[in-house]
């Protein structure tokens, strides 16, 4: 028995260490992962996050590649407010949300405050990059900025519409837009119809739609029927040399619509 003690009180002090061990260790545990956690300030209204970024773009996902330090988004722009873009970029992110990372996904559109040289653009969850259907207060503020490299381009001008989305228009079949000072006149497929539109850079709305009442076959009145559900939903537009397209949003669906340049 009187060994049991003494092995009783030389363990006891052991006991004591090891419990404050795991204690300390828990500390820096926590600590470490406070430390990990993404800290960021209130974003800027829109126009001062504007003028801070690099280059601002609105643009759908099309891949996503990661290595050791971050993740490279590749997107297919489709909207440039500021910077100098091509047709696709590349914005790195962090990891995680940890390191104030944005989790992107495949296919969806975002409106992008991109930050950095144009040899590396970043972003993260600090600034105001978020879904494209969620940024209403940023895109009212964007869309009310001239933009001089598009401003009246579309007046006096008639498009042939080449492809909606993946579809291209039927055979012997006819899509065209012309512009003319505020108006948008031309054939949807079977009708001929007419419309108003409202610029303001590379933003555009249509609205007012009326078509004639010809009586086409099913196929036919169909893609006239998406050609116009698609124009009503529009929200911007890029000219490319002798390309037009136009971005649409229908509140679920999202899509282009692509056309060239049609000579008198």
């Amino acid at each position: 028995m009187q060994v049991k003690k003494s092995q009783m009180k030389f363990n006891r002090p052991i006991e004591v260490t090891i419990v404050l061990v795991f204690f300390v260790a828990l500390f820096f545990k926590i600590n470490y992962r406070v430390a990990l956690a993404c800290s960021c300030m209130r974003p800027l209204p829109p126009l001062e996050e504007k003028e801070r970024a690099t280059a601002v773009f609105a643009g759908q996902v099309i891949s996503k590649e990661q290595n050791e330090s971050q993740i490279e988004v590749n997107f297919r722009v489709q909207t440039i407010w500021k910077g100098e873009l091509g047709d696709t970029v590349t914005i790195a992110t962090g990891l995680h949300s940890a390191a104030c990372g944005i989790n992107f996904n495949l296919r969806e559109t975002y409106l992008v405050y991109a930050f950095g040289n144009n040899t590396q653009l970043r972003t993260n969850s600090c600034s105001r990059t978020q879904l494209l259907s969620r940024a209403k207060d940023d895109l009212r503020t964007l869309e009310s900025l001239p933009d001089r490299t598009q401003m009246n381009v579309l007046n006096n001008t008639t498009w042939e519409l080449e492809r909606l989305n993946d579809q291209k228009v039927l055979p012997n079949t006819n899509i065209t837009a012309s512009f003319n000072n505020g108006k948008i006149t031309g054939t949807a497929s079977c009708n001929l119809y007419n419309g108003t539109y409202r610029q303001k850079g590379n933003a555009i709305r249509f609205v007012g739609f009326a078509t004639t009442r010809m009586s086409c076959e099913r196929l036919i009145l169909q893609q006239e029927s998406n050609y116009l559900k698609a124009l009503s939903a529009a929200y911007s537009f890029k000219i490319d040399r002798d390309r037009l397209t136009i971005d649409y949003y229908d509140g679920k669906n999202e899509g282009i619509l692509v056309y060239h340049y049609k000579k008198d």
